[in-house]
């Protein structure tokens, strides 16, 4: 009959099951680039500003969302990442977050992001 509701993808048994069976086709780090890629193109698709380039408030959904306290950590924690593909895309990543987020910027030092 399909979802009854939408559901974070860590918690849909089939796709962890079809995953992890079998000989894996990616190895971790191409796994992690792959999703860091995804959530870049999501990030990059609802921009937070406007086409003459004035701030938006509030931010995009997702902008909030991966900078919000329980996310932002593992963010910043991909560039102590030995794959230059995925720290660059972190560093990416963490760009977009923070261009117009005043509030996150302000508190960016409790990350630990300024000592990379």
């Amino acid at each position: 009959p399909g979802m009854i509701e939408p559901l974070p993808l860590y918690q849909i048994r089939e796709l962890r099951w079809k995953l992890c069976e079998g000989k894996s086709v990616l190895n971790a780090a191409e796994s992690a680039t792959i999703a860091l890629r995804v959530i870049r193109a999501l990030s990059s698709l609802h921009a937070a500003y406007d086409a003459d380039g004035n701030a938006l408030h509030p931010l995009p959904l997702v902008h909030r969302q991966l900078s919000e306290s329980s996310n932002f950590p593992h963010v910043v924690q991909l560039l102590l990442a030995k794959s230059p593909d995925l720290v660059a895309d972190a560093a990416t990543l963490l760009k977009t977050i923070l261009e117009h987020n005043d509030e996150r910027i302000k508190c960016l030092f409790l990350s630990g992001a300024f000592f990379f």
